[in-house]
This record gives structure tokens, C-alpha cells and sequence, in this order.
């Protein structure tokens, strides 16, 4: 899965996240296998999804807020996610 559009990405996180392997643990990848949307919550995300720690470690964002995934699809294909 590849990175099309960030916000909030510092430059080390966001090169670890440009491509991204759909098996990888993390709620956009999960999301975006499963088809359904997941709600992580700030204060849980690292302990549900451990390879997050690398934006937290870079970023105060995340902590403090709840995200969604949303998965993207067209006609029942899996286009991608949007969180």
C-alpha cells in the first residue's frame, strides 16, 4: 500500500510509512484487508498496533486524539484507506 497524501507526518515517520505492506499490523493495512473501519483510540494505539510507536516516538500527535480508518473501495474492490 502506498502513501498518497499525509498530514502531520515529521520526515522520519513519514519515510517508514511510504509503502507500507498490506500485512502489516497497523490500522490502515488492517482496515483496508478486512474492509471494515476501525476506531483506535489514541490512549490504546500503540499497545493494539506496537509498529505505531515509531510516528509517536517523532510526533506529539496521536496520543491525545482517536482516529478512524476508512476503508476505500469502488464495486467491491479494496482501493485503499483514509484515516
Amino acid at each position: 500500500m502506498d502513501l498518497v497524501g499525509e498530514h502531520g507526518f515529521g520526515p522520519q515517520p513519514l519515510e517508514r510509512y511510504q509503502r507500507i505492506p498490506l500485512r502489516a499490523g497497523i490500522p490502515g493495512a488492517v482496515a483496508f484487508r478486512t474492509g471494515e473501519p476501525i476506531l483506535v483510540r489514541g490512549d490504546e494505539a500503540e499497545a493494539q498496533f506496537p509498529l505505531l510507536s515509531a510516528f509517536f516516538t517523532s510526533e506529539p500527535m496521536g496520543r491525545h486524539c482517536d482516529w478512524i480508518c476508512l476503508p476505500l473501495s469502488h464495486l467491491g474492490v479494496g482501493l485503499g484507506t483514509i484515516v
